[in-house]
């Protein structure tokens, strides 16, 4: 699965959370395993807008997707902000790796490679940093 990286992937995320479907819900999704379950218990006969569940089967659905969402969002927050710091930590390396060719054994130190040259010491320290927080360095 590939993580949200903006607002609005995170917005489909969430308008997909009700899609999940398990054979434990006859291959049903979710959402209309939510909605059958609270169907019965609606005393409002008000249709949805389709004209095919209650509106009180739908709200409260709804609030449950909510509520899921709202459980798993700083979860994928804390991810995205992960996955930007490590990915900020490992561009020095992607950029000096575009210049090694393919004669490069793959064993060989980079310290004298031309590609190396612009990798410096405070990208070791930011990438040690990316994967250990807790030993930030200045």
């Amino acid at each position: 699965m590939t993580m949200p990286n903006d607002k609005q992937s995170r917005a489909e995320l969430r308008q997909h959370i009700g899609g999940v479907s398990v054979d434990l819900f006859g291959g049903d999704n979710l959402a209309i395993f939510l909605v059958s379950e609270f169907e019965p218990r609606i005393k409002n006969k008000t249709l949805d807008e389709s004209g095919t569940w209650k509106q009180g089967a739908i709200d409260a659905t709804n609030l449950v997707l909510d509520a899921i969402h709202a459980h798993y969002a700083p979860t994928i927050e804390a991810l995205e902000a992960e996955n930007a710091r490590l990915r900020e930590a490992l561009t020095p390396f992607a950029e000096a790796s575009a210049g090694i060719d393919d004669s490069c054994h793959p064993d060989w130190e980079m310290w004298e490679h031309p590609a190396a040259m612009n990798v410096f010491v405070r990208d070791f320290r930011r990438a040690r940093s990316a994967l250990n927080p807790e030993r930030e360095e200045k």
